[in-house]
């Protein structure tokens, strides 16, 4: 299977926003946080680059060096420079702070989602895409 994640990016900020705007925090908060993801991993694949196949928080903090370095070294064409700023921006490992795939299994330890989360990771996400898909 080839993941399209420009167009998974998209979808799920798309989701996201729509379900925020309806006040449902837990299913937008899960879409926003993998909005990001493919976002990154979009950015990653296009700088030619290898993709962690991690999730949020995972993609931050020590991670995130870890990428930093790689993308740095390897990465080239017209997404290199966005994506290795980045990663290497010092607030990287704040984007999506709080967020956890488990979201998506409703697991009481990740929910319920707050407002103030939601607005936070739409944020992060609409960033992301911006910068590295629509770009």
């Amino acid at each position: 299977m080839a993941e399209q994640y420009d167009v998974a990016a998209r979808r799920h900020l798309q989701v996201g926003r729509n379900l925020l705007q309806h006040k449902d925090f837990d299913n937008a908060g899960y879409h926003l946080g993998v909005s990001g993801e493919c976002a990154l991993k979009y950015g990653l694949l296009k700088a030619g680059t290898s993709i962690p196949r991690k999730h949020f928080p995972s993609l931050a903090g020590e991670a995130a060096k870890e990428v930093a370095s790689r993308s740095a070294a390897f990465a080239t064409g017209r997404i290199s420079a966005p994506i290795v700023a980045i990663v290497s921006d010092p607030s990287f490992p704040q984007r999506f702070r709080g967020w956890s795939i488990n979201i998506r299994y409703a697991d009481t330890s990740c929910t319920p989602v707050t407002r103030a989360d939601c607005d936070r990771w739409c944020k992060d996400a609409s960033e992301l895409v911006a910068r590295l898909v629509i770009g």
